[in-house]
Order: structure tokens, then C-alpha cells, then sequence
């Protein structure tokens, strides 16, 4: 769904430890990244152009399961692809289309 070639790739500091920066990238054509590192999509293509709708849910108050499964259900119906995806440790998830 990338509308970019290339997808971010979490760095890593000295320690091991995942940073929250993504200065690396890697090919976005192929499997996902399994480097155990978070990655990321460029949301504009080379123009500048956004081609994404993005769904931010929460889990501040409670699971997001529900909203994603009713999400989903309607994104399906109106026959728009999609993705979720892990949105920080509490959680959270994003829904790309």
C-alpha cells in the first residue's frame, strides 16, 4: 500500500535499543521487514501527493479491538483495502486504506 518505494525502518542506539527515529530505509516491494524493528510507510508519494486515509485508534480507554473489527467490516463492505497495524505498546492500532 506504500505509496512511496521504500518504507522506513526503526534505528537503533548503541545499546540495542529501539529508537524512535526512522532514519534508515529499506525496499517497500516484498515481504515486511523482520528485523524485529517497527517500520513505516511514507504517506505521500514523490509528488507530495497523499493517497492513504489513515485511522488512528486509541486504546487509552480500553481495547481497540472492537472499533478495528467494526472498522474493518465497513471499510470490507465499501470494498477499500486495508491494513492494521500495531500502534504503540498499550494497544493501539492504525487502519490504513
Amino acid at each position: 500500500m506504500s505509496p512511496h518505494p521504500r518504507v522506513r525502518i526503526a534505528d537503533v542506539d548503541v545499546a540495542g535499543a529501539i529508537a524512535n527515529s526512522y532514519r534508515a530505509t529499506l525496499p517497500a516491494a516484498g515481504p515486511a521487514p523482520t528485523s524485529g524493528r517497527p517500520w513505516a510507510i511514507h504517506l505521500a508519494d514523490d509528488r507530495g501527493r497523499y493517497r492513504l486515509l489513515g485511522f488512528d485508534l486509541d486504546a487509552k480507554r480500553g481495547p481497540a479491538a472492537t472499533d478495528v473489527a467494526r472498522l474493518r467490516e465497513l471499510l470490507t463492505r465499501a470494498g477499500l483495502p486495508h491494513v492494521v497495524c500495531v500502534s504503540g505498546p498499550g494497544g493501539g492500532r492504525h487502519v490504513w486504506a
